[in-house]
Formats: C-alpha cells, structure tokens, sequence
C-alpha cells in the first residue's frame, strides 16, 4: 500500500481566494498531491509556506509601480520584520518597456533588494506557472 502525501499546507491571503493561482490549484488537484491551503487575512504577503516563509506575488506593472512610487522598498522592509524569508513572485517581463517604467531604477530596486534585504525575485511566465512554483516552495518549506 502506497503511503498518503504528506500534507502541504499553505496560508492564502483572502485577498488572493479568487486569483487565477488558487483556481489552478483547485483544478488540477492531481498535479498538487497533498495541498491543503487556507484562506485567512494576512496583514502583510499573499502567501505563506511553512513556518517563516512568505510570497509577496505581483504583476510586471504592479512590481514597476511599487518601485517608481517606492512602496517596495516599506513593503520589504514590513515582511521582513515578521518572517524569516521573503521571497518576491514576479509575473511577465519586467524587463519590458512601460510608460510608468525607469529602467535605472528598477535595478537598484533589484539590486537593494537582492542584497540589503537578501530576498530573492522569482520571475514567473504567468499564474499557472506560479502555482506550480509556489507548491514547489511549499514542499521545501515544510
């Protein structure tokens, strides 16, 4: 008799219970064996895996944003005073031209934050994909 999956647990902010990330796990739960996930209001992150790890997912243009208007910079350092590892999703090309878009300063805003916050910039093609990287995550983070 082959074992059960070890459970996957994984905290959704609510915020997120309608995104195309949550439907693909909900329609593919053969590719997920063992998923378990909750909605529950996060004050800061979209998702957190294991103990101390937390996802902040965004779009190109929602990235872009937060660092033209410097949000990333307060928002880095609020998920960083509460988990042990930050990590950023990044959903398309950032590296695509966008009228809101300043290419210098989007380096420094990786650069900052790959080396004074040590959190890593996952770039990911889409929402599908991130869900799959996000169970992926979890696994390790369990």
């Amino acid at each position: 008799m082959a074992d059960a999956p070890k459970t996957i647990k994984i905290l959704v902010d609510t915020r997120e219970k309608n995104t195309a990330v949550v439907k693909h796990w909900k329609e593919h739960p053969g590719m997920f064996p063992g998923l378990e996930y909750e909605l529950v209001e996060l004050e800061f992150g979209d998702y957190v895996l294991g103990k101390s790890t937390v996802i902040e997912r965004k779009s190109t243009t929602d990235f872009m944003l937060s660092v033209m208007d410097n949000h990333l910079i307060s928002n880095l350092t609020k998920l960083n005073q509460d988990y042990e590892q930050v990590i950023y999703v990044v959903e398309g090309d950032i590296y695509a031209s966008r009228f809101h878009s300043d290419p210098a300063k989007l380096r420094q805003a990786i650069a900052y934050m790959t080396i004074k916050e040590n959190t890593p910039l996952v770039p990911s093609p889409g929402p599908q994909s991130t869900a799959e990287l996000i169970y992926a995550m979890a696994l390790l983070a369990q």
